[in-house]
């Protein structure tokens, strides 16, 4: 398990540059994404009641680069709260944060999100959309990963791919705040996430 480092590595600004801007966009459009299956995401609290004012608080320790504080915030949580998938994913997206802005040990960051986002998937086997997020999340760190890494993610991806299916029936599904989404719309969030995985796959020369 990596360590938690109390500083922050410089960034290769010339070869990371690019990098950390994709990852970024990704990730920010990762939040938006995991904020509306909460609620109140812009809640600020100095105690925090529900996951929406966990996942705010993390999002907003993780863009000041407070990632320990980050990390620190979620394990609390899911510490008393351990079915909390959203929480898990929070964690995720916050090592991937915070391996753009530590390149000489992003390879074990990287893993450690990955890690988090399999927990996601396991604390509730009966969250669709969930299932989803953990699978685009990570997708989205193969893409980050060093050549030699890629396809462990994108094969741990198409894994709760295939987990996912089975869930994705009927008209509507239920979140856990107690939302409904159409089952429509996930299953074209499924497609699209498929054949970019897919295709990311061929590209990278997975078995």
């Amino acid at each position: 398990m990596y360590r938690q480092q109390s500083r922050l590595a410089v960034p290769n600004h010339r070869r990371g540059g690019k990098m950390r801007l994709i990852m970024r966009n990704s990730l920010l459009f990762a939040l938006l994404l995991l904020c509306p299956l909460l609620t109140n995401c812009q809640q600020k609290a100095p105690t925090y009641g529900s996951p929406a004012e966990v996942a705010a608080a993390m999002t907003r320790f993780s863009l000041a680069g407070q990632f320990d504080q980050a990390v620190q915030t979620g394990q609390d949580w899911i510490r008393s709260h351990p079915r909390d998938s959203s929480i898990y994913q929070a964690l995720g997206i916050t090592f991937v944060m915070r391996s753009t802005t530590e390149p000489n040990h992003r390879r074990d960051l990287l893993n450690e999100a990955s890690r988090y986002y399999e927990q996601s998937v396991t604390v509730d086997r009966t969250d669709a959309v969930a299932g989803l997020l953990a699978a685009g999340g990570i997708e989205n760190i193969g893409t980050a990963a060093s050549p030699e890494d890629r396809c462990q993610y994108f094969q741990k991806a198409k894994s709760i791919l295939i987990q996912v299916e089975p869930m994705i029936s009927g008209e509507s599904l239920r979140l856990r705040n107690g939302q409904t989404v159409s089952v429509e719309k996930v299953r074209t969030s499924r497609d699209q996430l498929k054949s970019k995985l897919y295709a990311d796959m061929t590209q990278a020369n997975c078995e």
